[in-house]
């Protein structure tokens, strides 16, 4: 007699979608603009706070120096920079369009960064 034990992992279930990736399903899409035809602007709510979402491949500070080098899933990393109460962390796609999203908000410290949470919980489309 031979027994089968299947663990199931259940999915994160996601909310709107940009044309790369998805936010959390507790979130709130709040517009989308896009300035030129190369990048995408995202307003996005989410726990009481607001954040900007940049898609495309030339966010900005991408190649200051200094930041926090921040784990997110996929086996992506992302770099974290911390002023004046607001924060930015760009992460490679690991597509080839938009290569980099850049999520923009409050974060006072880098443990107390609601910028870094709702990184890390960004999924991306396939």
């Amino acid at each position: 007699m031979a027994l089968l034990l299947v663990a199931c992992t259940e999915e994160p279930s996601v909310g709107p979608c940009g044309e790369s990736f998805c936010i959390p399903a507790d979130a709130n899409l709040l517009g989308k603009r896009t300035p030129v035809e190369d990048f995408n602007l995202y307003e996005v709510a989410w726990r009481d706070a607001r954040f900007t979402i940049y898609e495309g491949n030339y966010p900005q500070g991408k190649d200051e120096a200094g930041g926090s080098v921040v784990s997110l899933p996929g086996n992506r990393a992302g770099t974290l920079r911390i002023r004046d109460g607001e924060a930015s962390l760009i992460f490679d796609t690991q597509l080839g369009w938009p290569a980099y999203l850049d999520v923009m908000g409050r974060c006072r410290t880098i443990e107390d960064c609601p910028v870094k949470t709702l990184a890390r919980k960004i999924t991306f489309r396939t």
